[in-house]
């Protein structure tokens, strides 16, 4: 298995799918294509701009578009290279709209289905199955009860293998209705020891009454020594944020801007 080991501060783009991202996806990747070919080639297109953290965002149709299991030897170890020798941090976010707290059988069935489908893929290419590259989760629909939502969303994290609780980490939501850090702290993190993430939004972010060095401070105080915290930054015309309040307190951050350039054309 392939160690990787804390390093210094990183600065990363969150790979979000574009309205064409069908297009985009057939230009690096057939149908049934393998997701290593397309996962690569992403990286080391985006990479020459000096990035050195990259989280990829599922949406529910990439799992049916993608090959988890049709891996070469050969891109296994440029994988590795980049992880190991070439200070790469990596991470997924699944916004697939099947959360483990789903009311519906199915859905719940689906979002387990696609936890594990990515867990599959960290053992198969032998990805860390550990926080420094975590799958991010949203809570789900607050169902008129956060508190009891976030209860059920524990019950169903410990359906799921080590493996997978191993890598998953938390996010907020940007609607007040949904799950702040001030929701995640006491809901998740005190309860199964999950990490928390802090996204800012294109609008006014659900903060739970916090300041966005609050929330960022509270959501990084989640995070072990060995993995740094990750900050998804989002400037908007509402609220804004300093340099010294990115980095509060003296904590080591890895921040991941939210789409802040062009997706690849191509590699050919």
């Amino acid at each position: 298995m392939l160690e990787v080991t804390k390093k210094s501060s990183k600065i990363g783009i969150l790979l979000r799918n574009p309205i064409d991202s069908k297009l985009i996806k057939k230009k690096l990747v057939a149908p049934g294509g393998s997701f290593l070919t397309y996962f690569l080639n992403k990286i080391l297109e985006i990479k020459k701009n000096g990035f050195k953290i990259f989280v990829f965002e599922f949406l529910e149709t990439d799992f049916g578009y993608f090959n988890f299991n049709k891996n070469s030897e050969d891109e296994i170890k440029i994988l590795h290279d980049l992880l190991k020798d070439g200070g790469i941090r990596i991470g997924f976010y699944i916004q697939s709209g099947n959360f483990l707290t789903s009311p519906i059988d199915e859905f719940l069935d689906n979002a387990i289905s696609e936890i594990c489908t990515i867990t599959k893929f960290y053992t198969n290419v032998g990805i860390p199955k550990d926080k420094e590259c975590p799958l991010i989760l949203h809570i789900g629909g607050a169902q008129g009860d956060r508190k009891k939502t976030m209860e059920k969303f524990c019950q169903n994290f410990e359906r799921l293998d080590e493996d997978c609780k191993n890598i998953i980490a938390v996010i907020n939501d940007d609607k007040p209705s949904l799950f702040s850090v001030k929701d995640l702290l006491p809901g998740i993190f005190y309860q199964i020891k999950v990490p928390v993430i802090f996204r800012t939004s294109a609008y006014s972010t659900n903060q739970g009454s916090l300041t966005l060095r609050e929330s960022l401070y509270l959501a990084a105080s989640t995070w072990g020594i060995k993995n740094n915290p990750i900050f998804i930054y989002l400037p908007n015309d509402i609220e804004s944020i300093s340099a010294e309040e990115i980095n509060p307190y003296g904590l080591q951050l890895d921040i991941l801007y939210d789409n802040q350039i062009p997706e690849p054309k191509s590699t050919t």
